[in-house]
């Protein structure tokens, strides 16, 4: 079962480009933003955030269509007998496996991941 995700701008209701998070006064926020509301977002922070000192690094988030396809990942792992845990990385076995499952490679019951037992 394939799922396609799609953002919505949460300003206008159009299609949305990027998710964009955002920590003030201590609570962060996410909005879904097409490129015109991510540019005017951008344009209206710029004159702060060029005279703020950054704290923290910057960090690599998962963008919708990586988690689409995580998703997709675990839903056909699931189906197919492999032991998958529904948050954190998943083991690059399933994820072959996943990649590989048309082309007549190992077959989705050969071998399922079985997770750790911590």
């Amino acid at each position: 079962m394939a799922r396609k995700v799609m953002l919505v701008d949460d300003i206008d209701g159009t299609p949305a480009k990027h998710s964009v998070s955002i920590t003030y006064k201590g609570s962060e926020y996410t909005l879904d933003l097409s490129q015109e509301n991510a540019d005017r977002l951008d344009n209206a922070l710029e004159p702060f955030l060029s005279k703020a000192t950054r704290t923290g690094k910057k960090r690599a988030r998962a963008s919708a269509g990586d988690k689409a396809k995580n998703d997709s990942i675990r839903d056909w792992a699931r189906e197919n007998g492999h032991d998958i845990p529904m948050r954190g990385r998943i083991p690059e076995s399933i994820r072959a496996a996943y990649e590989n499952r048309d082309q007549g490679g190992e077959s989705a019951h050969s071998a399922p991941y079985q997770g750790s037992h911590h």
